[in-house]
């Protein structure tokens, strides 16, 4: 699974998935065959997401999480991996903003709401 690739197949993965707009459709068409399958919010945010951040794959995690959003847009859970990448990266402002989304979508939403701590808000 993407979670334990080599540094070589990252690559690749980038370089095919960096650029959104060829792989949307074929993210598209995996959640009209299956809506819990690869591109619903569980696997994309709970799985691949949530590990990448983990271990640090930041630039991995922002290109997924912009494509999770296209796909996702009400997905507090993506706005909340954005702020959580942008905070990581130092750019507090859009790291606010991210999280300011997320809390709109859902205001009770926990790990928004830690973020927003961190970023002493």
């Amino acid at each position: 699974m993407l979670m334990s690739q080599t540094d070589e197949k990252r690559e690749i993965f980038r370089k095919n998935i960096g650029e959104l707009e060829p792989a949307m459709p074929y993210f598209k068409k995996s959640l009209e065959l299956q809506n819990d399958g690869f591109a619903s919010p569980r696997i994309l945010g709970g799985m691949i997401m949530r590990n990448w951040l983990n271990i640090g794959r930041l630039d991995d995690a922002l290109t997924l999480i912009n494509l999770a959003l296209e796909l996702h847009p009400k997905e507090a859970q993506f706005h909340a991996g954005l702020c959580d990448v942008y905070l990581r990266k130092g750019m507090k402002e859009k790291a606010t903003e991210a999280c300011r989304k997320a809390l709109e979508i859902d205001p009770n939403f926990a790990p928004a709401q830690e973020l927003m701590k961190k970023l002493g808000q």
